[in-house]
Formats: C-alpha cells, structure tokens, sequence
C-alpha cells in the first residue's frame, strides 16, 4: 500500500499498521528458532531439521528485503505520479506475499510446491517501464533513479528467493549444518546471568511471578474460606487470566467469562435436549476435541468447549445441572483475583519503562548500523555478529510496537503522550526500514580507485560515527533518571548537504551513492528523534507541537 502515487494522506496510518504486523513477523520468527533450537538435542535430529533450518534463514532474509526502504515513499508518489513503475512494484510484492503463503500452506499440509511464472514476467516488465522512463526527453533525477534501481534490484533479489523457497539446497558450508556452540562452562554463566536479570522488581517477569504467586495464595485461601468442592476451578481461572500484561489481562477476563456463560447456557440446553447417556457420550467426545483445537487461536471459544465437557462429564453421575452455579461463582472469583492483581500488586504499567524500550531501539539499531557499514568494508557474510545485531534490532523494534499496543489498553490515566510514541514507533520502524535496505545492498566497497572514492567512504564512516552516536546520547537521555537534562543536539545540514551532493552525482559508484543517501535520510530523522525524545518524557504536549511535519520513509 505504500507503494501508491496519491495524496500520502494514508501514509502515516499504513506505516503505523506496518510496525504493528511487523511485530507479530518478529514473534513467529522467534518462535519458530526456539523451536529449531530445542530440536538440536542430538546428531540425528540436527540432520533431520537440517530443511527447516534453511527455510528459517531464507524468511529471515525475505524479512530483512521486505522490510527495506530506499527512498521517502512520499517523494515516490510525487515525483512518479504520471508513471506505471510503483504499481507495477506493488504488483511484484503482492506476487511474492501469495507465494509465501502458497508455500505456508504447503508446508503446514505437507503436499510439494512448484511456483509459477508470473513473478519472473512481472519483473521483466518492470524493468522495461524502467527503461521506457530512462529514454524520456527528462528523465528522473539521479537520486530517485539510483533508489528505483535499489527498489528493482531489491525486488529482483525477492524474486530469486521465491524461486529458491521450493528446495533449498543442503550443503556442507549451509550455517544450518554445525551452529556455533559454546563450552558447558560458558553456557552455565550465560544462564545465570540471564535469569540474575531478572531477579530484580523492575524486571517485567519478576513483577509477574510475584503477582500471580499472590494471586494464587488468595485463590487457595479463598477456596479453603468457601468450603468449594471444585475450588481448583478458582485456581485455574485465576492463573488464565492473570497475563503479564494489563491488557491482555483485561481482554482475558472477558473471554473467560463469555465463554463460561456461553457454555453454561448450551451444556443445560444440551443436557435438556439429549437426556440419553449415549448421545451425551458423543458429545462430550466431541467437545474434547474442540476444545484442544481452540485453546490457542480463540480462548472464549475453548472455555465454552471446556465448560460443555465438564458439564458433560458430571452428568454422567447425576450431577450436570449441580455444577452451574459453582461453576459461574468459582470463575467470578477467579477472574476477580485476577484482575485485582495485576491492578494493585505490583502493576507493569507500560508508560514506566516505555522509555527503556525505547533506549533499547535506538541501541539496537546503533549495532545493526555499526555491523553493515562493517561489511562495506569486509565485505557481504551472514557472520553471527551480523546476524545477531539485525535480529536485536528488530526485536527491539517489536517489543517497542508490543509495548505501545499494551499501553493503548490501559486505563487513560496510565496513557502517556500516546501520539508522541506512535510518532516515535513510525520514525523507528522508518529508521529500521532505511538500515535493512543498508544491509540488503551489502557489498565490498572500493574505496582506493580514485581520491573521490576514498573521501566518499571517509564520508560514510564519519556520518556512521555521528549517528551512532547520536542514538545513544538520546538512549542515553531516554534513561536518564533526570530527563530535564539538555540533549546535546549537532546541525547535520552540513553533513547531509555533502552526502546528498554525493549521491545526486552521475559519476562513481552507484554502491556508494546509494548508501550515501540512506545515510541522509537516517541523519534527517535524528531532530525529530531527539524532539520526540525530550516530549516523551514530560507532561502531553499538542502532537502539532513536536513536529510539524510528518514523519516519512
């Protein structure tokens, strides 16, 4: 959808849903690489996922290119509104995401899948409206030529991938085959170091053990008090619907109330309508099922299956119609605890450490830059360094997008300059956007051919460092325990002018230029990171007052 030549007046609200769906990317991602990981318990089973393993790096490179962003989409829609070229682009990417899932679905119902050719015709045709463009009497300017060709280029690379999804090759020198592995020693002290983090209040689980242990033990006195016969339902629903967070939590009681009236209601109807035991007996086979195949994707849902079959499982001793009023009290009870838990003991409330994982963003995204530019220089190697810096990165940006989706769910007097932190997650995600298109293009550099080559890259390298560190001062000023602290600020115009002069010029490498202009629109973002920084930390301020114009990417 950014890929439209209009107004831009959705602009802002497609790239705010992008960082939304990209978090939920990053956790299946996540998931599934601790899943190959504890499959990694011996020789034979390391060969058996020797498959997934290689599809898992192929998504995560289908992610990184997906993910990239070359030049202003703003700009794109400006300056190629009279032209077929990004609808011919959005045509592409739409081929490759029904490929994705086309693949998807083959794997999860294990059948072969064969591509079709329709993403090899969409590029050939892409580049020829690219070369009708080039032979216009005024063809685009350089800078927006070189990032169509980045765009083409991007696009070609997604195209090889698809055409690779259907078998990847097995090799020796596949990184799948031998991961790196660590001594026991080592991996003992990177466990304790690693659960010691947490053992402090201001860890989020450490908070969330503590509140539902308590929650927990009011539950058992609770029961104890009530004399219930089947008090371990209080129990059960008070340990659903405790979550870490205070929306899921909330979002979380309702579901188990709903679905345990809903249930309630057709267990009795059930109960009336089939008094014979056989016909109960299938159905409650039947709810079992149901309930296992809910449990995950719709919780109300699973809650009426496992309220039916309880219902059920009663009747079979006469006592069916008995268990609905214990039934309603005992998960009343267990979803009042539970929510009188995360509201006083020890309440997470995401406004008071949203400024943490904002440090950590930016934090990551400091590495992630640092590691690129490094392969510009080594060059192109998917090492671990690499791939643990692009991976933290865009974790980070994921827990930023998880954390400000919590905080819209809680109450408006735990809100906090709600606007300022979507406007800070979209220049993040921007931010992301720009250094995964550095790191798509990722080659090695010749910066010795000519003295204009070698002051180019010494150009690089010089705004690298600065923003570098910028993002950290301004991490280090989001945690900072005294925010009234001036930032330092920098004019980069000056900077920005020289690699924009660069890139604009026709001679030289084009691998420079274009990463000369990334580096521009990383530098343009550092004021309103810095402005977004200082008002996130005080009192809500008018949204106009921050920044004026909106943020692109």
């Amino acid at each position: 959808r950014l890929f439209e030549p209009d107004d831009g007046s959705h602009l802002e609200r497609t790239q705010l849903e992008l960082a939304m769906r990209n978090e939920r990317v990053v956790q299946s991602l996540q998931s599934c690489w601790n899943l190959l990981l504890s499959r990694m318990t011996s020789p034979r089973s390391r060969q058996s996922i020797d498959a997934p393993m290689q599809l898992y790096f192929l998504a995560r490179s289908i992610h990184e290119r997906a993910s990239s962003s070359h030049h202003p989409y703003r700009a794109l829609a400006r300056d190629l509104f009279h032209s077929d070229v990004l609808f011919r682009c959005q045509r592409l990417i739409r081929l490759h995401a029904a490929a994705c899932r086309k693949r998807a679905q083959a794997l999860r119902m294990h059948f072969s899948y064969t591509g079709c050719g329709e993403g090899q015709q969409a590029l050939a045709e892409l580049q020829k409206s690219m070369d009708w463009l080039a032979d216009l009497a005024e063809p685009p300017r350089p800078d927006l030529w070189r990032a169509l060709s980045a765009i083409r280029h991007n696009l070609a690379g997604l195209q090889q991938q698809m055409d690779y999804i259907d078998q990847p090759p097995l090799t020796a020198q596949s990184p799948a085959g031998n991961p790196p592995g660590l001594p026991p020693k080592a991996m003992l002290a990177a466990a304790w170091a690693s659960v010691r983090r947490q053992l402090t209040p201001n860890a989020p689980r450490f908070r969330y053990a503590v509140r539902l242990s308590i929650a927990l033990l009011a539950g058992y006195v609770v029961m104890h008090l009530y004399h219930a016969e089947q008090g371990y339902w209080i129990l059960l629903t008070t340990a659903f619907v405790c979550q870490p967070s205070y929306g899921a939590t909330r979002r979380r009681q309702w579901e188990r109330i709903g679905g345990t009236l809903a249930g309630l209601l057709l267990g009795w109807a059930l109960l009336t309508l089939f008094p014979q035991r056989p016909m109960q007996l299938a159905l409650f086979v039947l709810t079992g099922p149901l309930f296992f195949a809910t449990r995950r994707s719709h919780y109300a849902a699973a809650t009426g299956a496992a309220t039916m079959m309880v219902m059920l499982c009663f009747n079979q001793t006469g006592s069916g119609f008995a268990v609905i009023l214990p039934r309603l009290i005992d998960t009343v009870l267990g979803v009042s605890l539970g929510w009188l838990a995360m509201r006083w003991i020890l309440p997470d409330w995401q406004m008071r450490r949203l400024n943490l994982v904002l440090a950590r963003s930016l934090r990551s995204d400091s590495r992630y830059l640092r590691e690129v530019i490094t392969q510009y220089t080594s060059g192109e190697v998917d090492d671990i360094a690499y791939r643990s810096s692009r991976d933290e990165a865009l974790v980070a940006d994921a827990a930023l997008s998880s954390a400000l989706a919590n905080m819209l769910k809680e109450p408006d007097g735990r809100q906090h300059n709600t606007e300022i932190m979507l406007r800070f997650l979209t220049c993040s995600h921007t931010l992301l956007g720009h250094l995964s298109a550095l790191g798509v293009h990722r080659q090695m550099l010749d910066s010795r051919r000519t003295p204009a080559a070698r002051h180019s890259y010494q150009l690089i390298e010089q705004t690298t460092a600065r923003l570098s560190q910028s993002w950290e001062q301004i991490a280090s000023h989001l945690e900072s325990p005294n925010p009234d602290h001036a930032l330092p600020r920098c004019d980069e115009r000056q900077l920005i002018g020289q690699l924009e002069n660069g890139a604009c010029d026709r001679c030289g490498d084009d691998s420079l230029r274009l990463v000369q202009g990334l580096l521009a629109q990383l530098l343009g973002q550092l004021d309103a990171l810095r402005e977004l920084s200082v008002h996130a930390l005080h009192r809500p301020v008018p949204l106009g007052r921050v920044i004026d114009e909106p943020v692109d990417s």
